[in-house]
């Protein structure tokens, strides 16, 4: 199975994290710091310190029931969070 086809499957939110842990591993080595754990994360699951780029997750449960608005909503949300840990 490609990686498209493996993320097109996914609906257990703590999957598709470590899946992408692994992609963001496998691009930037050391440089990735992953954020582990279910506390509260402020919006950072992880980030590259070289690039000081922090890195949002999310993978809903039932995509097929999720509007626009939802996804507009979760990114509007972390992109705030950023703001603060800035």
């Amino acid at each position: 199975m490609n990686l498209e086809e493996q993320i097109r499957v996914i609906n257990n939110p703590q999957e598709f994290v470590d899946l992408c842990n692994t992609i963001f591993t496998e691009k930037y080595g050391d440089d990735f710091q992953i954020i582990y754990g279910t506390r509260a994360d402020g919006g950072n699951d992880g980030y590259v310190y070289s690039e000081k780029r922090i890195f949002a997750i999310y993978c809903p449960v039932k995509p097929g029931n999720k509007r626009d608005e939802d996804f507009k909503k979760k990114i509007s949300g972390d992109l705030n969070k950023a703001k603060e840990l800035q």
